[in-house]
């Protein structure tokens, strides 16, 4: 089986560092910068943004620490349900955005507001997590069978 080219693991640790200061930029930006009109087209906000998805990248093309076919198969399985998850977020998101600025009264700015939000929740976190979960859930039960 031909093997992936990966980073080395300990850049995983670098990943996380990075995406630990993109979040608290952006929380910060969130949270306490409120006065601003448009608070996430702020060059903190696009600064937070850009730590966060090359920490995550990071995070999602480095080694685990025993990377073999079991934890390959795991990391493609997860690749194809983000797929058809993200999928049905483009195709959900634009409605929803129609229905709350249509019938819930949304403003504009707050319609912006949740799709800049939502675009922190978007494939790369998505695919991080959901493999790390996983991976976390088949190796308990790999360790509670033996």
């Amino acid at each position: 089986m031909k093997r992936l080219k990966l980073l080395p693991h300990w850049c995983q640790s670098a990943g996380w560092s990075v995406v630990g200061v993109g979040a608290g930029m952006l929380l910060w930006c969130f949270f306490l910068s409120r006065d601003s009109e448009v608070f996430f087209a702020s060059t903190q906000w696009a600064f937070g943004k850009a730590f966060a998805t090359i920490g995550f990248l990071t995070i999602a093309f480095s080694q685990e620490l025993f990377e073999d076919e079991r934890i390959n198969s795991i990391r493609f399985g997860t690749l194809g349900v983000v797929a058809v998850i993200y999928a049905a977020m483009l195709v959900a998101y634009p409605v929803m955005d129609f229905l709350l600025f249509f019938f819930g009264g949304l403003s504009p700015m707050g319609v912006a507001e949740i799709q800049a939000m939502r675009g922190l929740l978007g494939g790369l976190p998505l695919y991080v997590i959901l493999f790390k979960v996983t991976l976390w859930v088949k190796d308990k039960a790999l360790r509670n069978a033996e």
